[in-house]
């Protein structure tokens, strides 16, 4: 993909989840990407709400998602974490933060 290529033009295929919760009807990514760099972390928030966007043209009405960033041994400021959440909510996603723990709900059963 070039750098001018918006990837919301791509056509990317079936959608597929990390795991889908059919009990709270949930989907969730998992975004394992260098967050630190300015260029890294644009390119991540243009991937993340395109993905988003895709998978809601192809989930269930009614299905929420969750972007969970594994931060970890990463130095990512929370205004960055705050930037993230932002631009996600603005495309119906949740996100979480694996520096944070795991989001409400996310939480294994026990």
């Amino acid at each position: 993909m070039s750098r001018t290529t918006l990837p919301d033009t791509l056509d990317w295929g079936k959608v597929t989840a990390e795991f889908y919760d059919d009990v709270g009807r949930r989907a969730v990514h998992v975004m394992n990407h260098d967050l630190e760099s300015a260029e890294n972390f644009a390119r991540t928030l243009r991937f993340a709400s395109a993905r988003v966007r895709w998978a809601s043209r192809q989930f269930p009405e009614g299905v929420s998602q969750v972007v969970l960033f594994d931060d970890r041994a990463q130095k990512v400021s929370s205004s960055k974490r705050d930037q993230l959440r932002s631009e996600l909510e603005k495309v119906g996603a949740q996100a979480g933060f694996m520096s944070e723990g795991l989001p409400r709900g996310l939480q294994p059963n026990r």
